[in-house]
């Protein structure tokens, strides 16, 4: 019989043990203690409890095939040793692992679908224990002796606001707190102190009751849960927090966008597209499209820029499922990875959970969806798109450890390793390679959860390690607990290659004597790398206290060019957290903190953001929050240069909590993190400054605006539109529209069909849209940089093209379509070679610009200089210029 086995009958025969117990002689008593008269008649059940504990133990502690290895694991849930939220999969029962920090523990609430219900529901939760079996023993030990682990300051969730996730079957569900710490610890209840009775249960630990109308006996009312070992307790004391049964009444940063259910809804990622499109995706248990297939769903919402929900499909299995990381192609395509226990894309492959992954078009329709599996369990964790729309995807897969129980480096019988895979647009896979620790290393967890691509395609990955990619082997007492490593992969292949600068290894692997957890990546134009995490040591300075946040910066040869570490006194870290690099080289980062970090704390954790730059110096950070528990997962920067976060409140953040976790988006400013309100991302306006054609001539279709800032809006036709003042913003909507901003800063888009879009003067944003469109620099006159500023092209690809007037670059002695004279335009890498090149019109591939350099050979621009950057990174030739006489 397998360990699952033997805990699934094992647990199925605790409620009848308690309802025996809990009959008094006489059938009914109100007693909050059981007395020896108490005891006597139902000796025979609490001694069966005594030996229930003692099978339980011996089970988990003596057999080895179900231990868990991953937060996705059906029995297990296991998070990290940092300040996690931590919530159950669905069934008979849950064993789940907060392990040590500040951790927030959910079960499954089984109410809010009649799909995901069970006969039964025991969970048992363990605040700070760790799931190694032999320090799992001693915890078992200190417990009993009154001294129970003190690895954070847990909360332990029973209820929310709405409901008791323990009150729907009477004896036959309830949760179970085995390391319960009574200096530190807290249960969260639904309602109030006066809901709620103690019972102290000899050899067993204090029982909670929830009262309901007319019993006459405390045993009558819902048994919620039971706190092992612990006989002490006071529902008046601050060991309970009661959620009342109402949300705030007012949110605490209305800027913020907040959805929810009666359920939990938790928001994992966030993407945009080239058009400032919001996706963001996450898991629920409740219903926020059509119905639940019965446990936690997979969900995407799009939003367009103004924040305005367009779309949202929730999907899954009868069984658990997630979706986990998100990101956009230059088409248009929305691709999510996640996880599943069912079949949600072809058969279930794996003991415990399968990945997959989907692709969508904007309109939500799916194009593709691949699940893979194997072995115990797969984990897909993040994905990046390139240019071709392949896709490049992180995870990890949980398997047997090969090597013989007498090896004194295996820890536990299975051991994680981290794969990358590629799939190509229409999605077949190109390639998958798995990379482990080495034999002579303990090979417990080898995890990827940050991936990104170079300029030339190269693959980068990060997470963390048990193990020693450097070979060296040694004893399982010479390994430091968790590093942060780094990997460069060939993209045509898939092949590792070589990153370290040691010469016996190709992973660049650091850390500090205790936990360091590496998890986003990203890349600057210059090739270096940077990733995030958090340490419970001190990586880049001193520890500030628990968790402390870490920001390290690898140069393109592999060695570390600096690390930053910084905190407070309390907890501070990254829950599935996400490093961004924009366009500018600006670094964005977010997490959470339960102390003052980036602002005063409003009650729990908070969220924060931090922006820095290349060199490690802080731009800016924001802190928010509720009074309540507040987590920012994952970030992304449009291409106006707006920043978007996303993540989960149990709090009223930007509206009244609908009940339990809810999901937040919010908008900041990427210059100084302030908070934003979601709205048309340029130019505010007032109902008077809208320009449309008039109500009595509807087809006429040329618009000028005033000096003034206007917003200009087409017809459905071909218009024209001039917008002359300041701060213009025109759309063109369906037609072949042609949009002149004038003076000023304006944002021109052209919407679908072929556009003609003109900036003029001013740093101007011009947006294409679908079609042929044509980005024109033509003043009329000789090229002056106050004339024309520097344009931001959103979403140039092959079928536009750039119109360069004769007349503003009067150097150029090219006609038409191309450069008949092909030294006349050139590819550089940095500003110094744009500056010193031959070539009188300049891409710089490296941060996107063209200039104009009409001074030749001669160093410097001359009259020339920067007139346009080209926000979605495309790659340029000469056929994408067209001269106009």
């Amino acid at each position: 019989m397998t360990t699952s086995d033997q805990l699934d009958a094992l647990l199925k025969t605790l409620p009848a043990l308690l309802s025996a117990a809990y009959t008094s002689p006489t059938g009914s008593t109100s007693s909050s203690t059981f007395t020896a008269s108490t005891i006597d008649p139902a000796e025979q059940a609490f001694g069966a409890i005594g030996n229930f504990y003692n099978l339980l133990f011996q089970t988990l502690l003596s057999t080895d095939d179900a231990l868990p290895a991953s937060p996705y694991d059906a029995l297990f849930t296991t998070l990290t040793p940092a300040s996690d939220l931590v919530f159950a999969g669905f069934g008979d029962y849950q064993l789940v692992f907060g392990r040590t920090g500040d951790d927030v523990l959910y079960p499954f609430d089984q109410r809010l679908n009649s799909a995901g219900q069970t006969p039964i529901q025991i969970d048992l939760f363990f605040g700070d224990s760790e799931v190694i079996k032999r320090f799992l023993f001693q915890d078992f030990l200190n417990i009993l002796g009154g001294n129970p682990p003190a690895g954070g300051a847990d909360t332990f969730v029973l209820g929310d606001w709405k409901t008791s996730y323990y009150s729907r079957l009477d004896y036959n569900d309830f949760n179970l707190i085995f390391d319960f710490n009574s200096r530190q610890d807290k249960i969260q209840l639904r309602g109030s102190a006066s809901d709620y009775e103690l019972v102290t249960v000899p050899f067993l630990g204090t029982a909670i009751f929830e009262k309901k109308s007319g019993s006459t006996s405390v045993f009558e009312n819902d048994l919620i849960g039971i706190v092992f070992a612990n006989y002490n307790l006071d529902l008046t004391s601050p060991n309970f927090k009661y959620a009342g049964t109402a949300p705030a009444i007012a949110p605490s940063q209305p800027k913020i966008k907040q959805f929810g259910t009666a359920g939990l809804e938790l928001g994992t990622a966030i993407a945009t597209d080239l058009q400032s499109n919001l996706y963001v995706v996450g898991a629920t248990n409740g219903v926020i499209q059509g119905a639940n297939s019965g446990s936690y769903d997979s969900w995407i919402t799009k939003y367009n820029s103004e924040g305005d929900p367009l779309w949202s499909k929730q999907f899954g299995t009868s069984k658990y499922d997630i979706a986990f990381g998100a990101t956009t192609d230059r088409f248009g395509n929305l691709y999510v990875v996640g996880g599943t226990q069912g079949d949600l894309a072809g058969s279930f492959s794996s003991v415990a959970q399968d990945s997959w992954i989907a692709k969508y078009d904007s309109n939500g329709n799916q194009l593709w969806v691949r699940q893979l599996g194997s072995e115990y369990l797969t984990a897909a964790t993040n994905i990046v798109a390139d240019d071709s729309g392949a896709v490049y995807v992180s995870g990890l897969t949980v398997r047997e450890d090969p090597r013989p129980d007498t090896n004194l480096l295996k820890v536990i019988p299975l051991q994680d390793d981290f794969w990358v895979t590629k799939y190509d647009a229409n999605g077949d896979r190109q390639w998958f390679t798995e990379v482990a620790s080495p034999e002579n290393s303990v090979a417990l967890f080898d995890e990827a959860y940050g991936i990104t691509l170079g300029r030339d395609g190269t693959v980068y990955a990060t997470g963390w390690t048990y193990g020693d990619f450097s070979g060296q082997g040694g004893s399982l007492e010479t390994f430091r607990y968790y590093d942060a490593w780094l990997a460069k992969f060939d993209n045509a292949t898939g092949q590792l290659e070589k990153l370290s600068p040691n010469p016996n290894q190709e992973v660049v692997q650091f850390g500090s004597p205790s936990f360091d957890f590496s998890w986003g990546l990203g890349i600057d134009s210059q090739q270096n790398l940077y990733n995030v995490g958090w340490t419970l040591g001190s990586l880049g300075g001193p520890n500030a206290g628990q968790e402390d946040i870490w920001l390290a910066k690898t140069r393109p040869d592999g060695t570390q060019a600096w690390i930053r570490q910084f905190g407070t006194s309390g907890a501070d870290g990254l829950y599935l957290g996400s490093l961004v690099v924009d366009a500018q080289d600006r670094l964005f980062i977010a997490g959470y903190t339960n102390g003052n970090l980036g602002g005063t704390n409003a009650g729990g954790f908070d969220a924060w953001v931090a922006s820095y730059d290349t060199s490690g110096n802080q731009l800016w950070m924001q802190q928010f929050g509720s009074a309540e528990t507040d987590y920012a997962t994952k970030l992304t920067v449009d291409q106006s240069g707006n920043l978007y976060v996303t993540g989960f409140t149990e709090g009223s953040l930007g509206a009244a909590n609908a009940g339990a976790i809810d999901t937040w988006i919010a908008k900041l400013n990427a210059n100084t993190g302030s908070l934003q309100n979601f709205n048309p991302v340029t130019v505010p306006i007032d109902q008077s400054e809208i320009i449309q054609p008039p109500q009595d001539r509807p087809s006429e279709r040329n618009m000028i605006g005033t000096a003034r800032k206007d917003y200009l809006i087409g017809t459905a036709k071909s218009n024209q539109m001039e917008g002359r003042g300041n701060r213009d913003l025109l759309i063109g909507k369906n037609g072949d529209d042609r949009l002149l901003g004038g003076g000023g800063v304006d944002r021109l888009e052209g919407g679908s069909g072929a556009d003609q879009l003109q900036g003029d003067a001013g740093n101007d944003i011009l947006e294409g849209g679908a079609g042929t469109d044509q980005f024109i620099f033509n003043t009329g006159k000789a090229f002056k940089r106050q004339d024309l500023g520097v344009d931001k092209i959103l979403d140039f690809s092959e079928a536009d093209s750039i119109v360069l007037g004769k007349r503003t670059f009067t150097a150029l002695k090219s006609r038409r379509q191309s450069f008949s004279h092909s030294k006349e335009f050139a590819i550089v890498a940095t500003n110094q070679a744009a500056r010193e090149s031959r070539a009188l019109i300049v891409y710089n591939a490296n941060n996107n610009r063209l200039f104009y350099n009409p001074n030749g050979a001669v160093d410097g621009f001359g009259k020339g200089g920067a007139f346009a950057a080209l926000a979605n990174r495309p790659t340029l030739t000469a056929n994408d210029f067209s001269i106009q006489a």
